[in-house]
């Protein structure tokens, strides 16, 4: 797996993505950690996901969104998205820098967001004529309504000390300290009784995974191939403002 450090220790298994800069969410990256989420053994009792660098991830790589990638890769993402949300032991998501776009969904399907101050929270698709379909399905259970619709109708981005504020965030550390903060939780995690962990874990994903399936869906059926989708990313790669259709 070369885009992706593996390594686990005390019960803790950590999944670093290894994209620099950016830590793009490309079709193969999506494969790749939906197989490393998979891999979680019966004696792993959290997982710490994290991207190698200053940046979580800046979200999926916008080119294959656009054809003859777009649905391979909205494939890959429903993948990649039922993988973590079966693990059975807590996730938590390590965020500094860019948490942007499927990035930040990424770290939305986590059970817990520890979140450096300077992180940068954000879905940004509706400026390129698309939606965000897992945050749509997830974005409202981990904060108010209201914020979340404000989110993922302008695409304005959070600070850390935001997402702290408004509960979508558990945990807010110094950047320097975030390695130490997400390790220190999932540590204390790996203390309790991983039998009650995984059955609380379950009553309360019941459903997720269902309702991921069904945004991802809707945004193939509607979405993906729209005159004004494939404008706006086209628009983005161009480096130039998008002329809506609609």
């Amino acid at each position: 797996m070369t885009n992706l450090e593996l390594s686990v220790s005390e019960g803790v298994r950590r999944i670093v993505l290894r994209r620099p800069p950016l830590n793009i969410l490309t079709i193969d990256l999506m494969r790749e950690l939906a197989s490393a989420l998979g891999a979680v053994e019966a004696g792993d009792r959290a997982v710490i996901l994290s991207g190698a660098g200053k940046h979580f991830s800046a979200g999926a790589d916008v080119g294959e969104h656009l054809p003859p990638k777009g649905s391979e890769m909205m494939a890959a993402l429903d993948e990649l998205f039922r993988a973590l949300l079966s693990v059975p032991v807590p996730t938590l998501a390590a965020v500094r820098g860019a948490c942007l776009g499927a990035g930040f969904e990424l770290a939305l399907g986590c059970d817990l967001i520890v979140a450096a101050e300077t992180a940068r929270f954000g879905v940004p698709e509706i400026r390129l004529g698309v939606f965000a379909p897992i945050a749509c399905a997830l974005l409202p259970d981990s904060m108010a309504g209201a914020i979340a619709r404000d989110l993922l109708f302008t695409g304005r981005e959070l600070s850390g000390k935001e997402a702290g504020a408004c509960g979508l965030a558990s945990r807010i550390a110094p950047e320097a300290e975030l390695d130490a903060a997400a390790e220190s939780l999932a540590r204390h995690l790996g203390s309790l009784s991983v039998r009650a962990l995984r059955t609380c874990k379950k009553g309360l994903g019941s459903g997720a995974a269902d309702r991921v399936s069904a945004a991802i869906r809707l945004y193939r059926e509607t979405t993906l191939q729209s005159p004004d989708a494939i404008e706006g990313l086209t628009a983005f790669l161009e480096k130039r403002s998008p002329v809506w259709k609609e």
